[in-house]
């Protein structure tokens, strides 16, 4: 389970940086989503409080360069605040 959660700036940070670093494969018809934040939600015991969550196994069917460096953004900035 995902114990990282982030704000809504630091996904839309993360995301900019993502997708635009992978635009080809988000731009990909074989891509099942269109942008990594398809792969975020906002968990109930959040929604107060505005941060939101990785999907479990969202990214598992990424390629391995995308996962890693998702999650090594996800550790950045969540070891920040």
């Amino acid at each position: 389970m995902n114990t990282h959660s982030i704000t809504k700036e630091q996904l839309d940070k993360l995301v900019e940086t993502i997708d635009s670093q992978f635009e080809s494969y988000f731009q990909n018809k074989e891509s099942e989503v269109s942008s990594v934040r398809d792969c975020f939600y906002k968990p109930d015991m959040y929604e107060e409080q505005g941060l939101y969550a990785l999907k479990d196994d969202a990214l598992k069917d990424f390629p391995d360069e995308i996962r890693q460096k998702t999650h090594e953004m996800i550790a950045t900035i969540s070891s920040v605040d």
